[in-house]
């Protein structure tokens, strides 16, 4: 048995990512965590699998769309985000966990890798987030079809 954690601060290509979600992942028996869609910066993604069965869903926001006034005061809330704060994206990123036997790590990795943008361009703390996709052919699907729950 063993585990790995895939961490990037870059988001998903929504159409990759749901491709992978189509895919087998042999040797995975559960997986967990969050993730950034290019075309929901705001959003939070829960992935949850087990087996066959995949579930993304809805989360919530990232704290980084949230007007700071409206945050927690709680020391414990501040610790907690600061660990996980970046200058220029916030706490947006991907933090996936994989557990499993024989599982390919060096595989899930570079699969899940294929799924980010070409080039992400951002000129400012308040400008908005410009991703480009591999090719002009890439459809962009909304979160609401990308987390439906589903059964591979």
């Amino acid at each position: 048995m063993s585990s790995f954690v895939y961490r990037t601060r870059r988001p998903f290509d929504p159409m990759r990512f749901r491709a992978f979600l189509d895919e087998p992942w042999a040797g995975v028996i559960r997986a967990k965590g969050h993730f950034w869609l290019a075309t929901r910066p705001r959003h939070v993604g829960l992935l949850s699998a087990a087996g066959v069965q995949r579930r993304c869903e809805p989360m919530g926001l990232w704290w980084a769309a949230v007007p700071r006034q409206d945050w927690p005061v709680h020391p414990q809330f501040r610790e907690r985000l600061e660990s996980h704060w970046d200058s220029a994206w916030g706490d947006r990123r991907q933090e996936l966990v994989f557990i499993g036997v024989g599982m390919d790590e060096t595989g899930v990795r570079g699969a899940l890798d294929e799924c980010l943008p070409v080039r992400i361009r951002k000129t400012g703390p308040h400008s908005k987030i410009r991703f480009r996709f591999g090719s002009a052919s890439d459809t962009i699907c909304s979160l609401t079809s990308l987390m439906l729950s589903r059964s591979v």
